[in-house]
């Protein structure tokens, strides 16, 4: 791939932009049924939560639904909080699974244990933002298959 001089570009003009864009919002919300983002009171990147007030996530963990969208959500919510506070990923596993499974429990939902280790683990390996060149606590080495156990690499 090759980059293009700046002197080969076309021209554009703000106006041009500006219809550029309402033509692709036209085609996103006719074509394809996307709607417009109007909440402006959503999680705003700072560790605040929706109403402004700081995220608590043992508190989002309490008011989580037995339900599978819900917990979704609130996993993905506290795993983040918790990386960013720097706890571990397994102490971060072992917590959210704990307590999911005494929802659905207490629910009688049939959840397995087993598979909700699977999908937290996933969500916690997905939530880890660190750049590759961060070091990462000695006992959770990155690239390990075991990177998720405190004995580490067998």
């Amino acid at each position: 791939m090759e980059n293009t001089p700046r002197a080969d570009l076309p021209a554009v003009t703000e106006q041009g932009i500006t219809e550029l864009l309402d033509y692709l919002i036209a085609v996103l919300t006719e074509q394809h049924d996307c709607v417009e983002a109007t909440d402006k009171a959503e999680v705003n990147g700072n560790g605040h939560a929706r109403n402004g007030e700081p995220f608590d996530p043992e508190m989002a963990l309490l008011a989580m639904a037995p339900d599978g969208a819900s917990v979704e959500e609130v996993q993905r919510r506290v795993i983040l909080s918790w990386l960013q506070r720097g706890e571990h990923p397994q102490d971060i596993l072992d917590k959210i699974v704990d307590h999911t499974m005494a929802i659905a429990d207490r629910a009688q939902l049939g959840w397995r244990r087993d598979y909700e280790v699977s999908c937290v683990t996933t969500r916690i390996s997905s939530s880890d933002t660190r750049p590759r060149n961060t070091p990462t606590p000695a006992r959770c080495r990155r690239g390990c298959p075991a990177t998720y156990t405190r004995a580490g690499c067998a």
